[in-house]
């Protein structure tokens, strides 16, 4: 089964923008938030950015 994630994003001071994905799984707001918060700059330094989101869906596509 594939779903269509869409959304509006605000990553730190940059400007809202679209976001558009296809997974094989249902992901909810919070899922969202949290795969594009953390930006791996090194093998062992992570960087948490703020993350806004609206207008999030997420839609299951037929078979």
């Amino acid at each position: 089964m594939m779903y269509e994630i869409t959304a509006e994003v605000k990553k730190g001071m940059q400007s809202w923008g679209n976001i558009k994905l296809r997974r094989d799984y249902a992901m909810t707001k919070e899922d969202l938030i949290h795969t594009l918060e953390i930006t791996e700059i090194d093998f062992d330094c992570l960087i948490k950015t703020d993350i806004l989101v609206k207008n999030f869906q997420c839609i299951k596509l037929g078979c």
